[in-house]
């Protein structure tokens, strides 16, 4: 039997109030790094360095990393989950933190990049290195797939979580940029409007996706809606080049790396939904309540990270 073809659509979920309450909390926590380290930016000795952004940086990609090994175990792929998430963290907090203990901006710069590479080798080295001698008289063991398995699977993690991450981390050690000027970093005031044009156009497409969206945007996350999507683009938007102009970014810079940064957010969480749903998970961890694990926090980054990277080297420099 047919339904009543006047009732008109199902009712739409309600908004979750501890989602809201735990993003509160996050963001409260993120904007006391960031003024702590517009504080220490103007002091000539951390103008080149990011002591809290970086670390904060250098934790949640830690974390994100391994729950991405934990999603890949439940996939069946192998992984050193340990060592990445430690490599990722050494390797970001080294470099957020060199140029204030005197290493030169861009040598901090090449050896984070020389210390990728290493780490994406390291377990390499460390099997033929550490392989046991065959007893006298026995053959040889030659590799196989199955030491390969883990050595590839640690370097996806490393280079799905990681790369980007650290793409962000040189958008927030940026020092010149066109127009701007005053105490406080240029880079730091970047990293922020990416965040921001991320999380704030996040947060605006859920509350319109939730209570007037319609319309699916993706099947890899059928949930999200073109309302939302639209709806976080321009709040996004606006709200990143608002932060830019009150640094004195001019107003059409701050409008096109919002917007390109916000759009390149919402094709990260995009992203990292589809991964999820080949490891057969909804969220990636529970870190964070309702809000999923560190990964689901940082997904919009994914790409948003390297896109807010390029504008600044290809447009604002």
């Amino acid at each position: 039997m047919s339904g009543n073809p006047d009732a008109g659509p199902p009712p739409k979920a309600a908004v979750s109030g501890v989602r809201v309450g735990v993003g509160l909390l996050v963001a409260v926590v993120t904007v006391l790094v960031v003024l702590l380290d517009g504080l220490l930016g103007t002091k000539d000795s951390f103008r080149s360095s990011a002591p809290g952004t970086g670390l904060l940086l250098a934790l949640l990609s830690a974390a994100a990393v391994r729950e991405l090994c934990a999603m890949l175990a439940a996939a069946g792929v192998e992984t050193l989950p340990g060592y990445a998430s430690g490599a990722t963290f050494v390797l970001l907090a080294t470099r957020a933190l060199a140029p204030a203990l005197g290493v030169r901006p861009g040598d901090a710069a090449a050896l984070a990049e020389a210390g990728l590479l290493l780490a994406v080798l390291g377990p390499v080295a460390a099997r033929i290195a550490l392989r046991p001698k065959p007893e006298e008289g026995k053959p040889v063991e030659l590799p196989n797939a199955a030491d390969l398995r883990p050595v590839a699977g640690t370097a996806f993690a490393l280079l799905f979580v990681h790369v980007p991450m650290a793409l962000l981390l040189e958008l927030r050690l940026a020092t010149a940029v066109a127009g701007m000027a005053g105490p406080v970093p240029a880079g730091l005031v970047l990293a922020t409007m990416a965040a921001v044009t991320c999380k704030v156009g996040d947060s605006a497409a859920y509350f319109v996706g939730k209570t007037v969206g319609r319309r699916p945007l993706c099947w890899v996350s059928p949930k999200k809606t073109w309302e939302g999507a639209v709806a976080g683009t321009l709040v996004g938007t606006a709200a990143a080049a608002a932060l830019g102009a009150s640094f004195s970014l001019p107003l059409r810079n701050g409008l096109a790396f919002g917007l390109v940064v916000n759009l390149a957010g919402q094709g990260g969480d995009l992203l990292e939904s589809w991964l999820k749903r080949c490891c057969g998970l909804k969220d990636s961890g529970a870190t964070f309540g309702e809000m999923g694990g560190a990964l689901d926090v940082v997904d919009s980054l994914l790409l948003a990270g390297p896109a807010g990277y390029l504008f600044h080297r290809i447009v604002l420099s």
